[in-house]
């Protein structure tokens, strides 16, 4: 109740004038010491984030919600490729999401602490962060151009975001590759893949399994926290696997089509004819849309933590240090083990 030092402290509570309701007091929190502890290491007013794979630096993904869309928003440090009217190449960092309004969140000076405790606003316990977006499409009666909009922690819909990461994996290389290439990866069996495959490692800090049953309300609420929000991704992978398998199916249907005599020009009249579904803008993709700039997950590895026996349901809130160092013990315990076994298949 009374805080963390390192992460938060306690906010007035908030009494209900609704319902008048004690037990519906809101009891929040302000997360400005982690702004604080965050200072310390990154200098995030001067030194927004910003990175290049050409200078070989990582890339860092910011996932979370927009509360009033039901929508999840990823934040990217890598810039997407675009070319202007007189086709001058133009490096912009953005994010667009939502068909029907167009919200752009643009950051040209890169990835900064509102984005990053936006990804953290735990909710109910923290309060929203706001980021301001611009509308590219419908305006309601009284709204600006220019929006307010409210996030939360991406745990909400996507604590794992694997999705994400394969999404702004793909969407970052057709910014950076001319579409004919891409074209030409399907059409041409010996042409080179432009787009490079992913290999994934996941750190999943809610315990999958456990075995035992709970048996106090506090353990119950914990164990309905690790149900929440543990790493749901297998099915996500099956998925980007089969996806892989139906663009090779059709990759060697093209090949069996052209030895059999069909030309290229028949081929390109298939591919270039349209299906159901349509891109984020409702404009619908045509079948060689779905094909291009394909890459494999080659590996997904997965490092689970392990359900202890000693947890409380608000273990998520445990700042101390000795529950860090614990955490950072079990984390290298839990990686050579997924690295060994790794080796070992």
């Amino acid at each position: 109740a009374g805080g963390a030092r390192n992460g938060y402290y306690p906010l007035p509570s908030k009494m209900d004038t609704k319902f008048f309701d004690p037990l519906n007091t809101w009891y929040r929190y302000s997360n400005d010491p982690l702004r604080s502890i965050i200072k310390k290491y990154w200098d995030y007013d001067n030194s927004p984030i910003k990175t290049s794979l050409k200078d070989g630096q990582p890339r860092l993904l910011l996932v979370t919600v927009d509360i009033q869309k039901g929508a999840v928003v990823t934040f990217d440090s890598y810039a997407k490729t675009v070319k202007d009217n007189k086709n001058n190449v133009i490096y912009q960092w953005k994010t667009e999401y939502d068909d029907e309004e167009g919200l752009i969140i643009k950051y040209d000076k890169g990835i900064s602490i509102e984005h990053v405790m936006a990804s953290a606003s735990v909710p109910i316990y923290y309060d929203y962060t706001i980021i301001e977006a611009e509308r590219s499409g419908l305006i309601k009666n009284g709204e600006g151009k220019v929006v307010k909009r409210y996030f939360w922690d991406g745990q909400l819909l996507s604590n794992t975001p694997l999705r994400e990461l394969i999404g702004e994996h793909k969407k970052y290389w057709e910014s950076e590759i001319e579409p004919k290439h891409l074209e030409n990866e399907i059409l041409n069996e010996d042409y080179e893949q432009k787009v490079p495959d992913l290999e994934v490692y996941i750190a999943n800090l809610w315990p999958t399994e456990e075995h035992g049953i709970p048996q106090d309300h506090d353990l119950a609420i914990d164990r309905k926290n690790d149900l929440l929000y543990h790493d749901k991704t297998k099915y996500d992978q099956k998925v980007a696997e089969f996806v892989t398998d139906y663009i090779d199916l059709a990759k060697r249907l093209i090949k069996f089509a052209k030895e059999k005599g069909a030309s290229e020009a028949e081929i390109k009249g298939i591919l270039d004819s349209y299906g159901e579904s349509r891109f984020r803008t409702g404009k619908r993709r045509r079948y060689i849309d779905l094909l291009k700039g394909r890459f494999a997950i080659k590996k997904v590895i997965r490092i689970e933590r392990k359900d202890d026996p000693d947890a409380i349901s608000q273990k998520w809130a445990d700042y101390s240090s000795g529950s860090i160092n614990k955490l950072f013990a079990q984390g290298i315990n839990d990686t050579l083990s997924a690295i060994n076994n790794l080796k070992l298949n």
